[in-house]
């Protein structure tokens, strides 16, 4: 087990101190006010937020229907008054 300082952890997530201090997800450890990061945890956190390369699953129904718009309130809103841009339920063609 290897705790880091904030420098270290910046330095090894490859990503400057403010943002360390910013993303509260970041695994840490705030003792003596000063923030610890454990190596393991932030291998783990690494891992975890990983992207898949190579035509992986689209996880949502937008991108399932490659339909391009906003989500709102669990609707897909067309962002465009051009009928290509609409969604397809919505196309009077």
């Amino acid at each position: 087990m290897k705790i880091l300082n904030i420098d270290e952890a910046a330095a090894w997530l490859r990503c400057s101190k403010r943002t360390v201090y910013r993303r509260k997800e970041i695994p840490r450890i705030r003792h003596g006010g000063k923030l610890l990061f454990l190596l393991e945890d932030l291998e783990a956190y690494v891992l975890s937020h990983r992207e898949v390369s190579g035509g992986a699953a689209p996880t949502t129904q937008v991108e399932r229907n490659g339909l391009q718009g906003k989500i709102d309130g669990g609707r897909v809103t067309p962002y465009h008054r051009n009928p290509i841009f609409l969604v397809h339920s919505q196309r009077s063609v």
